[in-house]
C-alpha cells in the first residue's frame, strides 16, 4: 500500500497537464499512488495521460464517460484512495520538490494534525511569481471555537495540503453545495490541526484573466456540479443555501461537546454578517438568470 494518494482532478487541462504529472514525477519522495481523475475531457488531455499511466504504474487514470463535476469528482478520489494521506492536485498547479516528503514526515510526526500544508505561491503561465494575498492560518493550539471562526474568512487552499485519509472519512465530505470545500474543512478542522510546513510551496498557477464576481459565479455554476437538477438546484440562492448548511454545522461536527456546539451557535451573528454580501449576489444571479 502506497504511503500517499495525489487525487489529480482533470477537465480539459491538455495545455498544462503534462507539466503537472512531470512535475509530480519529480517529487524527491516516490511512495504515491497517483489518481488522475479525468472528467470526461474532450481536448487531448485523456491521450497525455494515458501516455504517462502507460510508462507509471503508479498512475491509475479514471476516465469518466462524462463530467460529474468537480465536487463529486473529488469525492470519488478521496473514497478510492488506498493510502495513509491524501493530496489534492489541480491540472494546472505544481509542487516544490520536497512537498510530499515534507508534509508526510510532519504528519508522521505530529499526531495531534489532521492536515498539513505549505505557503502558496501564485504564478503566471510564464512562470513569474505574482503578488497575491492568501489567508490561510497554522490552527495549532486554537480551541475549537477560533478554529470555527477563522475559516469562515480563509481561503480554501487548506484543500490543497495533505491530510489524513482516516480523519477525512469521519467527514461528510464535500456536499453539492458552494462552498462545499469550506463546509468540509470546518468539519475537519476540528479533528485535528492544520499545520504550516516551512520552505515547501504550493505553486498555484494563474491561467485566466481576472473576471467580474458574476462571472466567476457561471464559471463555479458549471465546474462543480454535474446534471440539470444540481444546476437548477445552484440557480436559486447557492450563498444562502450555503448558510444553511453552516447553520447546522455545529450539530453535525463529530469530537466535540455539547458545550462547544453551543458556543458554535453563539458565532451564528458573525455568520449572518459574513453573509451578506453573498445573498445580495444570489438575489443578482437569480435576476440574471431569468433575463
Amino acid at each position: 500500500m502506497p504511503k500517499i494518494s495525489i487525487g489529480l482532478m482533470v477537465y480539459n487541462e491538455s495545455e498544462h497537464i503534462a507539466r503537472t504529472i512531470d512535475n509530480i514525477s519529480k517529487q524527491s519522495f516516490s511512495d504515491y499512488e497517483l489518481l488522475i481523475g479525468d472528467n470526461a475531457s474532450d481536448d487531448g488531455s485523456s491521450e497525455i495521460i494515458n501516455g504517462f499511466a502507460e510508462n507509471d504504474s503508479r498512475i491509475v487514470h479514471i476516465k469518466r464517460p462524462k463530467n460529474i463535476g468537480a465536487i463529486q469528482n473529488w469525492n470519488d478520489l478521496v473514497r478510492r484512495a488506498k493510502a495513509e494521506y491524501f493530496v489534492l492536485a489541480a491540472g494546472h498547479d505544481l509542487l516544490s520538490v520536497d512537498y510530499l516528503k515534507a508534509l508526510s514526515e510532519e504528519l508522521d510526526r505530529n499526531k495531534n494534525a489532521v492536515l498539513a500544508f505549505a505557503s502558496t505561491q501564485w504564478k503566471d503561465e510564464s512562470n513569474n511569481n505574482l503578488s497575491v494575498p492568501v489567508s490561510i492560518l497554522d490552527t495549532s493550539g486554537m480551541p475549537p471555537f477560533s478554529r470555527f471562526v477563522s475559516l469562515m474568512f480563509a481561503n480554501q487552499h487548506y484543500m490543497y495540503g495533505m491530510s489524513r485519509i482516516s480523519a477525512m472519512r469521519e467527514t461528510s465530505l464535500q456536499k453539492e453545495v458552494i462552498g462545499s470545500g469550506e463546509l468540509y474543512l470546518q468539519e475537519l478542522v476540528q479533528l485535528g490541526d492544520f499545520v504550516l510546513v516551512e520552505n515547501q510551496r504550493w505553486y498555484r498557477v494563474k491561467n485566466r484573466s481576472d473576471e467580474p464576481v458574476m462571472a466567476k459565479m457561471h464559471r463555479y455554476h458549471h465546474i462543480l456540479f454535474s446534471g440539470e437538477s444540481s444546476r437548477l438546484r445552484f440557480q436559486f440562492f447557492p450563498h444562502t443555501q450555503m448558510l444553511f448548511h453552516y447553520l447546522v454545522l455545529p450539530f453535525v461536527v463529530r469530537n466535540i461537546t455539547i458545550w462547544q456546539r453551543l458556543v458554535f451557535v453563539s458565532a451564528y451573528p458573525i455568520l449572518l454578517v459574513r453573509f451578506v454580501k453573498p445573498i445580495v449576489r444570489d438575489v443578482q444571479w437569480l435576476l440574471k438568470s431569468k433575463a
